[in-house]
Parts: C-alpha cells; sequence; structure tokens
C-alpha cells in the first residue's frame, strides 16, 4: 500500500512584470474568474498601491482570512516603491514571507526592454532572485509585448479567446493599423466582432472601422512639445482625439515615448537610424524620425516622461482624474519643461 501523495503547493506570490500591461490585466482577471462568485471575489480582492499604502495595510491585506472563499486575491502595484534603500528591501522581503498559503499577492512592476534584458528588473534583480529561491510558492510572469512579426499571431488567440474569427488577411491588416499595442488591439477586436455579428471579420471590416495609429501626428505632437510650442503640441493632442478614443491616443503616446526610450539606448550605443532601424524593427521613415527625436531627450528625461504616463494611467482607471482632461495637463507639462 502506497502512501498518499501529498498536494502539491500552489503560489502564494506571483511577480508580474515587463511592458504588456494588458497581458498582466488579463492574468489578474482571469486569477479573479477562478475565484468563482463574483460577488465573493470582490469581497476577498484587495487592491493596493505600494506609492501610497503603509506596512499596515499591507500586512492586513495579505493576513486576513479568506471569506467563504478559498483564497484572499492581493494585488499590489509599483512593489519596488516600497523597496527604497536596504531597510525598504527587507521589509518587502520580511512581508512576501509573511503571506500565507490563504492569500495569493500578485506584484505588478511595470518595465521596459534594456539592451537585451529589462530596465528595472533585469536578471540579477534581487525581487527575481527571491522568487527564483522560493521555489514553489512564487511564480515568476514576464509579460513582454510581442514583436510586430508576431502580432497576427496574437491577434488570432486574442479573437479565439473573445469567441470569434478573423480572416488571416485580416490579422494581417488589423496589426498594420495598431502595430504592438495589445491592449488598443484587444478592443478594437471587440469591436470588429460586435460589428461582424457572428460572421467572420474580413481585412475589408478593418479598413472599414480601425483607423491606422496615425504615426504621423504623434511624431508631429511629440516635435511641437520638444521644442516648447505647446499650442501646436496641444492642437495636435486634439486633431488626434478627434477621430480616436482618448484611451487610444493615450496608448499611441505609450508607445511613442517607449520606441523614444528603446532609440535612446541604441542611440547611446552609438548607433544611428538603421540600427534603431534594426534593433526595433521599424520602417524607415520610423527609425529616422524616432533617430532625428530622441536627440533631444536624455534617457533621465525619457523615463521622467513614462513615469508620468503611467501615473496618468493609474489616475485615470483609479477615477481620480479624467483621462482627456490628463492628456491635456500632460502634453502642456511636456512643452513646458522642454
Amino acid at each position: 500500500m502506497t502512501a498518499p501523495t501529498q498536494a502539491a503547493e500552489k503560489p502564494r506570490i506571483f511577480l508580474l512584470f515587463g511592458d504588456d500591461t494588458h497581458a498582466m490585466d488579463a492574468f489578474v482577471r482571469e486569477m479573479i474568474a477562478r475565484m468563482g462568485d463574483p460577488g465573493l471575489a470582490e469581497m476577498n480582492t484587495t487592491r493596493l498601491d505600494g506609492k501610497s499604502a503603509s506596512d499596515g495595510d499591507l500586512r492586513t491585506a495579505v493576513g486576513s482570512l479568506p471569506f467563504l472563499c478559498e483564497r484572499r486575491l492581493v494585488i499590489l502595484t509599483n512593489p519596488l516603491s516600497r523597496a527604497q534603500g536596504q531597510e525598504g528591501r527587507e521589509r518587502l522581503k520580511a512581508l512576501l514571507d509573511y503571506v500565507p498559503p490563504e492569500t495569493a499577492l500578485v506584484l505588478l512592476v511595470e518595465d521596459q526592454p534594456f539592451r537585451g534584458d529589462w530596465d528595472t528588473l533585469r536578471a540579477g534583480h534581487w525581487l527575481r532572485k527571491w522568487v527564483q529561491e522560493a521555489g514553489p510558492k512564487a511564480l515568476e510572469r514576464v509579460c513582454a509585448l510581442p514583436a510586430p512579426a508576431e502580432m497576427p499571431g496574437w491577434i488570432q488567440k486574442e479573437v479565439r479567446r473573445q469567441g470569434g474569427s478573423f480572416t488571416p488577411d485580416a490579422a494581417r491588416a488589423l496589426a498594420a493599423a495598431i502595430e504592438t499595442n495589445t491592449e488598443l488591439a484587444a478592443q478594437e477586436i471587440t469591436k470588429l466582432l460586435t460589428y461582424a455579428g457572428g460572421r467572420t471579420v474580413e481585412a475589408a471590416d478593418v479598413d472599414l472601422l480601425c483607423a491606422p495609429i496615425g504615426q504621423g501626428n504623434i511624431f508631429e505632437l511629440v516635435d511641437a512639445a520638444a521644442e516648447g510650442r505647446t499650442a501646436a503640441a496641444l492642437r495636435e493632442l486634439h486633431t488626434l482625439l478627434e477621430f480616436q478614443e482618448p484611451a487610444m491616443v493615450f496608448g499611441m503616446l505609450v508607445r511613442q515615448y517607449r520606441l523614444l526610450i528603446q532609440a535612446r539606448v541604441v542611440a547611446d550605443e552609438g548607433g544611428g537610424a538603421a540600427q534603431i532601424g534594426k534593433r526595433l524593427n521599424q520602417k524607415d521613415f520610423v527609425s529616422n524620425k524616432l533617430a532625428r527625436q530622441v536627440r533631444r531627450y536624455s534617457m533621465d528625461e525619457l523615463r521622467e516622461i513614462y513615469r508620468r504616463l503611467v501615473q496618468l494611467d493609474e489616475d485615470s482607471k483609479s477615477g481620480q482624474g479624467d483621462l482627456i482632461t490628463g492628456l491635456d495637463a500632460f502634453v502642456a507639462g511636456l512643452s513646458l519643461t522642454a
């Protein structure tokens, strides 16, 4: 008679990081869905921001017992804000060690590719080492945006998840229109499937309903902001908002400054437009524009701009600010600090 096997330990800490925030959101949504009844799931889910939550808030959230549910879910954005200096790092480690089996703690870290690795959570980062050494009680998930060549496949996978179908030409047409913006792609897929009403979406539907990202206008907006021409930058912003939803325009800005950060890395290594185009897999028109624009920014300036975009996203999603008003303030602020 053999002894019964012990059930595998479930992860308690989930570290999600990368530049694909849509993938992070989808992971969290799936965890909430697996909790069962939506009402109970909501009661047993706590969202905290590492920038503002106290140590007491965090310990209470992870230490509370679940109510009529197998586990509690605690979602912590910006966890590294609590790990400044050796003392802060030790406090965060202590919190991770404190998480009981009845709690799932999800750590969300937005990051950018940097020289073949990640800008913040590089391979040797202490938090990644902690997760690796924690064994089965911790799980790491890298959420990286797909490469341009991978987008048609990503689109088809998302289409199937939403219960519809696209022709291959439709997937390629949408990929050309939205490039690697996965959050925007998911929104456009929903719109197209609704329009198709159960039939397969064709390339003609994409051409009809999905305007290209409008990269030329984004370049003009960034040019005007970098040169301190506030009125012109705001005019370009409002032109974009006439044809696109605010969330789409926000996604365009995020993508543009993400490209500029990556182009800055190439430029710092001595590369020009050709190297930028090759490294970022961009056409000559785009790489030439990026090479010209990136000369106006230091890496520190680009990181600060990106930090402001992250804050704008958090404020709009939490109801602390209107996205259109926030976009106006963001673009005006770019010009004033140029």
